[in-house]
């Protein structure tokens, strides 16, 4: 819908309005625009720390699959939870695997609770749906292959192919930073059709 050089656009129930210098209209730009334009530039910041993170794990998970293996063998197997206080302080509850083991590399014994190489190493780790099949995978006293970084042999993980979430995670992220893109910089250009 077009009026002298301007755009409407309806995003959601709230309606935009836009409108160009020398256009002879008003000028005016609705506190839902710098509302939602907001939203759009955090959605495309998350979505570039995703992606970041994700196309790190994946180039960490191609040169862990060429380290040296090693037998080890899993000392402790158990689910943590932990109660938190989320949102307007409700009681969250938040599950995850802890896996550690042991392992001989170097000359030295080291340990490790590192299984992915989505998991941060040494401790901490994102809550997983999926936290008791880990546990029920890896049972303590299994004996397990440890991938071990050569010039750092402390450094290992026991799953070094990437998950299959994690390529899920790197689409949804290009998909989000798309959109926002597309409609931060769409909205900025006049259309003459809605």
């Amino acid at each position: 819908m077009n009026y002298d050089g301007g755009f409407v656009k309806s995003y959601g129930c709230k309606l935009i309005q836009f409108s160009f210098p020398n256009s002879g209209a008003p000028k005016m730009f609705s506190r839902y625009a710098l509302g939602g334009g907001i939203k759009l530039m955090v959605l495309g910041l998350a979505a570039i720390v995703v992606l970041v993170f994700q196309v790190n794990c994946f180039f960490f998970s191609q040169s862990a699959s060429k380290w040296p293996t090693v037998t080890g063998t899993i000392t402790s197997s158990g689910v943590e939870t932990r109660r938190t206080r989320g949102r307007r302080g409700r009681p969250s509850t938040s599950k995850r695997a802890v896996v550690e083991y042991r392992y001989f590399a170097g000359g030295k014994q080291h340990t490790n609770d590192r299984v992915r190489v989505t998991d941060k190493s040494k401790g901490f780790r994102i809550a997983q749906w999926n936290s008791q099949a880990i546990v029920d995978e890896y049972p303590t006293g299994t004996k397990v292959t440890v991938a071990y970084d050569p010039d750092e042999p402390s450094n290992s993980v026991l799953e070094t192919a990437l998950p299959m979430s994690s390529y899920i995670w790197m689409l949804g992220s290009i998909v989000a930073l798309a959109i926002s893109c597309a409609f931060l910089f769409g909205a900025a250009t006049p259309s003459n059709s809605l």
